[in-house]
């Protein structure tokens, strides 16, 4: 894949389908969305966030393809700095390293500090509107307000 027809896979306009799945009531939150856009592909968007802290969450889009996925784009919040990974003490995404048109792994390895959200509800809508996906408001009717009623 090169990166033009990456940033195509992620303009294109995308239509939720249904929710995959929803975890019950617990320790960590887990929804997964079915996705297609209008030249038939599929893509898998998800939220993850820890229930007992807040702001340990990640919410990405993967392209969906027969033998796999290929993760787009991931947007994460606090997870605790480390030597190897100080952009962890802050809000980050991350995305493909490109050499060129090239994207060499399937990797996400380039971080960039993020301040578009400061909450996993925020973030989802940057993921939404950044990818052009349509329908999650028969899932979450706030989208775009702040809060989106995720409960553990």
């Amino acid at each position: 894949m090169t990166k033009t027809e990456e940033t195509e896979l992620l303009a294109a306009p995308k239509q939720v389908i249904k929710q995959l799945n929803c975890s019950p009531p617990g320790s960590q939150l887990s929804r997964t969305y079915q996705l297609r856009d209008g030249a038939g592909r599929e893509y898998r968007l998800f939220l993850r966030r820890n229930g007992t802290f807040q702001e340990n969450f990640s919410v990405g889009l993967d392209l969906v393809f027969t033998g796999g996925e290929l993760p787009l784009v991931r947007l994460n919040g606090k997870h605790g700095a480390t030597i190897e990974n100080p952009h962890h003490a802050g809000y980050h995404s991350h995305h493909p390293k490109w050499v060129g048109e090239d994207r060499p792994g399937r990797k996400l390895s380039e971080v960039e500090g993020e301040t578009r959200y400061a909450s996993m509800e925020e973030a989802l809508t940057v993921v939404v509107n950044d990818c052009t996906i349509k329908g999650m408001e028969a899932f979450f009717p706030a989208l775009g307000q702040g809060e989106l009623g995720l409960e553990f």
